[in-house]
């Protein structure tokens, strides 16, 4: 994965809460969320913005469940 990421990739996300579902059906979209990869030496982070303030995450420490 670290060989293959870019920095400015964008990472999109399709989430299974309530309120993301209810935005996918208001809005016609596929994905609700998305965030931003940054490529380091030795790590991926992974920027998402909120309507309050940015998040910032190792990718690997995140849980991800694939589809």
């Amino acid at each position: 994965m670290l060989l293959k990421v870019k920095t400015g990739d964008i990472l999109l996300f399709r989430s299974q809460h309530s309120g993301a579902k209810c935005q996918r059906c208001f809005t016609g979209a596929h994905y609700d969320h998305a965030a931003l990869l940054v490529k380091r030496y030795d790590h991926i982070e992974m920027y998402e913005a909120t309507s309050t303030y940015v998040n910032l995450f190792n990718y690997f420490k995140f849980n991800f469940k694939s589809i």
